[in-house]
């Protein structure tokens, strides 16, 4: 019996994104009931037995490259002929409506990012991204619903927050897909300490509270490195890092997404983690993926104090409240003491996508019968 087609599509991601591929893609192959195609950005990669990828050139944000990416993935979507299209990428919603009127393919539209209140509340974005596209995205996400067979929300939170997805959703969160199991020793008082910051850098993810930490930290003579590793979209702010000399900074960011298993090389070596979100409507409920990630590798991390992140932390496992709006010394004596007694990994395991995957192949099946 020949085995479905699955198309897995997104112009914004590599094609090893760590979502789509880390765990949506190899989840559905070592099933052996699929053909899996990824159609994304990026070097071509070498198939496998049950994963096809297909490129669309470098990544790109200025607008004709952005036609350009949907035109290509449209040209390898209508040769693949899937039996279910996956659709990762809000541009590609009025071609998925097009292709599954034509030829009864099933689409599942994967919700990645609140975009309303994105648009909205985020400084990056400019007011013409507030007048013209905010609303032109936000209609197109409920037409969506009048042709979307079934929807993945990548947070639980969106379940609340969007009104086009009716009951028709799983919730698959991004939880950690590379399992390790590896053992931390606790952090000596004279050792060089090793900070993370990891993921994507802006001022919404923190990186300006991460420089004043630095900043004070150097203040007080500590002994450290950090190292920020990740994707640099602003650049304004890409300029103020490159800026920074300092021997105590590692800067690994790049203007397109850094490869995922150079993130987890860090997370592996690094002694403390750092998460540092700006509270706003925008994150009230959601969880990063290095959250997750963190408290899957056993990596102690600092979380801003009284936050949601924090309880989702501290029943994971390894989180250190932190206020990073009034850094004190005393501030830092209480993260080495808290480092040095908090050695909870009892709940770690439910940081990892094996607790997703049966949600994922379920849908699958459902929809595909």
């Amino acid at each position: 019996m020949s085995k479905k087609k699955i198309v897995i599509a997104s112009i914004l991601k590599p094609l090893l994104d760590s979502r789509h591929y880390e765990r949506f893609a190899l989840s559905l192959a070592k099933t052996n009931k699929y053909e899996v195609n990824i159609i994304a950005n990026g070097e071509k990669k070498p198939d496998t037995d049950h994963i096809r990828f297909y490129s669309n050139g470098p990544h790109g944000h200025q607008l004709i490259r952005r036609l350009q990416l949907q035109w290509s993935t449209c040209l390898h979507t209508i040769r693949l002929k899937p039996n279910l299209f996956i659709v990762c990428t809000v541009e590609l919603l009025p071609f998925a409506f097009l292709y599954s009127f034509l030829t009864g393919c099933k689409v599942i539209y994967d919700v990645q990012e609140n975009y309303t209140l994105n648009f909205k509340h985020l400084n990056e974005y400019g007011w013409t991204h507030r007048l013209i596209l905010a609303p032109l995205v936000t209609g197109l996400e409920k037409l969506s619903s009048h042709f979307v067979d079934h929807y993945f929300l990548a947070e639980q939170c969106y379940e609340d927050q969007l009104n086009f997805i009716n009951s028709r959703f799983t919730v698959l969160e991004n939880k950690t897909a590379l399992e390790a199991s590896i053992s931390r020793g606790k952090l000596r008082e004279k050792e060089k300490s090793k900070f993370l910051f990891s993921g994507t850098i802006s001022t919404y993810s923190g990186i300006y509270k991460i420089i004043e930490l630095i900043r004070f930290m150097q203040s007080l003579k500590q002994d450290f490195e950090f190292t920020i590793i990740g994707q640099v979209i602003d650049t304004r702010i890409w300029k103020e890092l490159q800026k920074i000399d300092v021997d105590c900074i590692r800067l690994k960011i790049d203007k397109s997404p850094v490869p995922h298993d150079q993130i987890i090389q860090e997370i592996l070596s690094a002694d403390i983690g750092v998460i540092a979100y700006e509270s706003q409507p925008v994150n009230a409920k959601k969880v990063p993926t290095k959250l997750f990630e963190y408290s899957a590798y056993g990596l102690p991390f600092l979380v801003e104090a009284n936050s949601y992140w924090l309880e989702v932390g501290s029943k994971l496992g390894r989180a250190i409240p932190f206020d990073f709006d009034n850094i004190k010394p005393d501030s830092l004596l209480q993260m080495h003491e808290l480092l040095s007694s908090n050695t909870n990994t009892q709940n770690q395991k439910l940081a990892l996508w094996n607790t997703e995957e049966p949600k994922l192949l379920t849908s699958i099946v459902t929809l595909l019968k």
